[in-house]
């Protein structure tokens, strides 16, 4: 009895020896991942359609800032593989195309004053560069990337293909416009986001028409649904 109550003492100490060492390290390997930026909250990013290979899509990105910087510029890298904005492993999903040359921006809310960067984006990675100014924590930004035909972004090709876009937010143009998927730099606030294509549902439906009679002395309201009076009509005079 008493060597098992010893073995029993020593494995607790090891124990908690190494619940303690971990906890000693798991700040340390956060702060190593995390570094001095932040995660941007209620991320998101909304197509117009999600069919695969659908042209001309609109992607409304849309996100709240984490920290109060300067924003000089904002990358949305396209990636097969992972969110995960450590991953150096970043693909263009097949078919998938910004259309760098020709892609427009809708009416911008939060970070204004955006212009892509036609020369440093390429089909998978979208460069947006502004004027740099002060840009509060908890501002809610909304970037419509694509206005209409000819001027919006390409799905990638096959339905049902999960993909995901990687955002950041840069204090300057020239950290935007540095930005490569294994090395992204310096960066503000950043943030994954999951998006799908999907077969498309067409719905065909036949509306019967309606005709509606009503009889009033006064003139009824729409549809006879208000001022219908009874009509007194004498006959034989």
């Amino acid at each position: 009895m008493t060597r098992l109550k010893v073995s029993f003492t020593k494995t607790a100490k090891l124990l908690t020896a190494l619940i303690l060492g971990l906890s000693i390290l798991t700040p340390i390997l956060m702060n190593n991942i995390v570094g001095a930026s932040a995660m941007i909250t209620s991320r998101a990013i909304q197509v117009t359609t999600s069919a695969g290979t659908a042209t001309d899509v609109i992607y409304t990105l849309t996100f709240t800032t984490a920290t109060t910087s300067n924003v000089g510029g904002i990358v949305v890298d396209v990636c097969s593989e992972s969110p995960l904005l450590g991953n150096a492993t970043c693909t263009v999903p097949t078919g998938f195309n910004w259309n760098k040359a020709t892609l427009a921006l809708g009416s911008q809310i939060g970070i204004t004053g955006n212009a892509v960067d036609t020369t440093n984006s390429t089909a998978q990675k979208l460069i947006l560069t502004r004027t740099a100014s002060s840009i509060g924590a908890s501002t809610a930004v909304t970037i419509p990337i694509g206005t209409g035909a000819g001027t919006a972004v390409t799905n990638p090709t096959a339905n049902n293909t999960t993909y995901y876009a990687r955002v950041f937010t840069f204090a300057t143009t020239a950290g935007a416009q540095a930005y490569t998927s294994g090395t992204p730099g310096t960066y503000v606030d950043a943030g994954g986001i999951a998006l799908s294509t999907g077969y498309t549902i067409n719905i065909n439906t036949n509306v019967q028409e309606q005709l509606i009679f009503c009889v009033s002395a006064a003139a009824p309201g729409s549809n006879c649904g208000s001022g219908i009076t009874t009509p007194n009509l004498s006959l034989g005079s």
